[in-house]
């Protein structure tokens, strides 16, 4: 490789590292119109929600897409349950914490007072400078990773299946997928 095209590169990446929180969510952007998905803009906070049909036959699953300039990270969240029943909230964290214990990239959130669970990863920014696919593997991982979460708590609290049998299915369909 040329020393000098070398250098240039580098240079390149330096200075979009400069300029990381514009140059992030403007990759952001690009990507949500990229994949011609349909997202509500919201300028001043640096983010963008959109809605994906996960699960046939179920109402969409909103997702919200932050840059978060303090932490040099992006955001990447869905709504997995909007409210539960309080008298199944141990199910409901003990299904959490299985989850947890497995994931390597994000986290299954429960949201107590507004009885809500979330699927939360994030991306540094860095990342979406140095790897320019990062963005679109983190966000296709999180909607897949979102898609188990949400049909393991449909499971739960629709089926009223026990958490360690819907966790060793879910683990079984992740092995499945990857083999």
């Amino acid at each position: 490789m040329n020393t000098l095209t070398s250098t240039s590169d580098e240079y390149q990446q330096l200075a979009k590292l400069k300029d990381r929180v514009t140059y992030s969510w403007e990759q952001l952007k690009l990507f949500m119109e990229r994949e011609e998905i349909q997202y509500h803009e919201y300028k001043d906070d640096m983010a963008c929600d959109a809605a994906f049909q996960l699960i046939a036959d179920r109402e969409p699953v909103p997702f919200l897409y932050r840059v978060m300039p303090d932490r040099d990270l992006i955001e990447l969240s869905a709504l997995i349950v909007d409210k539960y029943d309080e008298s199944r909230l141990h199910e409901v964290m003990l299904l959490a914490c299985h989850f947890n214990e497995l994931l390597r990239n994000g986290s299954v959130e429960v949201v107590l007072r507004a009885k809500r669970v979330f699927f939360r990863n994030l991306l540094p920014l860095k990342d979406v400078i140095l790897e320019p696919d990062s963005m679109n593997s983190s966000i296709f991982s999180h909607m897949t990773i979102a898609q188990d979460v949400k049909e393991a708590y449909i499971k739960l609290i629709e089926d009223f299946e026990e958490p360690v049998v819907i966790i060793g299915e879910t683990i079984k369909k992740d092995r499945e997928r990857n083999e």
